[in-house]
């Protein structure tokens, strides 16, 4: 294994630290160095990213390195939120790509990746075009529809004009993100890129996003049946489709230290529930076993039958099968989960105790990892030794940066203790604990469960103070677990970061 140092230049998803710090958790695990633009080049919410700043630094970091992870969403439209409601024309998108596809030469490593924009079945415009507030779940439905082809042409008497506006800007764009993915399909094949990921956000398996997958998985599987000159003098890159979006970075960090260090880790998958391996989690779009799979394929690893010959064991505790209204923890008896869950967790115990590596998949249920679960694992296990853990927000989100952590070369110990301390006080703690609490606070104070313009201060104090005694329970399990500068990142109480010590 070559132990030169490492540095990756990352043009991310967008500034929030899902898609920053989890990265750079990885890399210092790795004992890699991470560089990543300046802050103010990056997008805020619905204020996109200075897309001239990013190509000088990306063109900066080329003379730097030899190893590049380009978001073409940032880069392209100014970041992910901005695919999502900018008007720009494919022309200007493609032209502010340009610059990534050129970097590609012997000696430099470039992997791309690119999102199938998702279709948000609430009516709720924070992420969305305005008109999501009024139409969204209208429009979701209006999706599956077309999909499957039911979707009825209205009578005159019958439409909505605003409606009718607001369907044809979203599809639109629609149809011009996915010139987009094609055009990078095409660059891929033009040997352009090393690796290409089209992931797919907040995906189902019916729906426009479904559909559009489906169509680039045509168009990949074809240009690769037939290399054409330009594939075989330069070397087409791979191209992989899977559930996911803020977890890609993560993902592709990792290869990308794997591939400079030449570090192909073999990784042994266990469920907690054989049977359930088949569900398909919310949020994607086929068995979870199948989104695994290729998730061990993103960060550069091989998957094998047996835990004898894995350099690393992946522990899944499986999705419940998606249903129209997302399964949460909270709807099932702790009872009847802690004696599905016990078998599991005494099993890891035994790895950790042999000195295996051990990393755990919390994908159950989204948007939190499952009490029930931690605390067997607080109760049973040496949880200090996991090598990395996550149960946020939706199961491919959780197994990039799982597997990703877990599947580079390990060089700082107390990195992964950061990174594993990190995970299960935000994951747990927060997001299946305070900020349920967060939420009533602010609805019996502020009549609203959402975050008050000029009342962050008090927001995230609170969020500070409760999670202290998690941080405490953390610490005393032998992590580094003391939580300074707590922050609300988009000013709402979905995301969280914090600093530890």
């Amino acid at each position: 294994m070559h132990t030169e140092p490492v540095t990756v230049a990352l043009l991310p998803l967008d500034e929030r630290p899902a898609n920053t710090r989890y990265p750079a958790h990885i890399a210092a695990i790795a004992g890699a160095q991470l560089a990543l633009p300046p802050l103010e080049a990056l997008p805020f919410i619905k204020r996109p990213a200075d897309r001239e700043k990013l190509t000088q630094w990306l063109t900066r970091q080329a003379g730097q390195t030899d190893s590049i992870v380009a978001s073409i969403d940032l880069l392209g439209y100014g970041g992910l939120i901005n695919s999502r409601i900018s008007d720009d024309e494919i022309a200007r998108v493609l032209g502010t790509i340009e610059s990534l596809t050129l970097l590609r030469q012997p000696g430099r490593t470039v992997f791309a990746f690119n999102v199938i924009e998702r279709i948000s079945n609430a009516n709720d415009a924070t992420e969305e075009p305005d008109y999501w507030a009024e139409y969204g779940t209208r429009l979701y439905d209006d999706s599956r529809e077309l999909d499957q082809g039911r979707s009825e042409r209205l009578a005159p008497s019958e439409r909505s004009s605003r409606f009718d506006v607001a369907r044809h800007d979203w599809l639109t764009r629609r149809a011009r993100n996915h010139a987009v993915n094609l055009a990078m399909l095409r660059a891929a094949a033009l040997g352009k890129f090393d690796l290409l990921v089209i992931s797919s956000d907040d995906t189902s398996p019916v729906g426009l996003s479904a559909r559009e997958r489906k169509h680039l998985e045509f168009w990949r599987d074809a240009l690769w049946s037939t290399p054409g000159p330009a594939m075989l003098n330069v070397g087409a890159g791979q191209v992989l489709m899977y559930p996911g979006a803020d977890d890609v970075g993560s993902a592709l960090v990792a290869r990308m230290i794997n591939h400079k260090r030449n570090h192909s880790p073999t990784v042994f998958v266990h469920y907690a529930d054989e049977e359930m391996r088949n569900n398909v989690a919310p949020y994607e779009d086929r068995p979870i076993h199948v989104t695994v799979e290729t998730q061990i394929m993103a960060v550069g690893a091989q998957q094998v039958m047996t835990p004898e010959a894995a350099d690393v064991i992946v522990t899944i505790s499986p999705p419940f099968e998606r249903r129209e209204r997302d399964p949460h923890w909270s709807d099932h008896d702790p009872d009847v989960r802690r004696r599905a869950l016990t078998p599991m967790v005494q099993r890891i115990a035994r790895w950790l105790d042999e000195g295996r590596r051990v990393a755990v998949a919390d994908v159950a249920f989204p948007n939190g990892a499952e009490p029930v679960f931690v605390e067997l694992l607080l109760e049973h296990t040496p949880i200090a030794k996991l090598t990395s853990f996550g149960g946020w927000n939706t199961a491919g989100n959780t197994l990039g940066t799982v597997l990703g952590a877990a599947c580079v070369p390990p060089a700082d110990d107390h990195a992964r203790q950061v990174a594993l301390a990190h995970h299960l006080l935000e994951d747990w703690g927060y997001q299946s604990s305070v900020r349920s609490n967060l939420g009533r606070w602010l609805s019996e104070t502020f009549g609203d469960g959402h975050i008050p313009a000029g009342h962050l201060a008090e927001a995230t104090a609170f969020t500070a103070d409760h999670l202290q005694p998690i941080a405490g329970r953390i610490g005393a399990a032998g992590l580094p677990c003391t939580v300074k500068n707590v922050r609300h990142p988009w000013h709402r109480t979905f995301e969280v970061d914090f600093d530890l010590d």
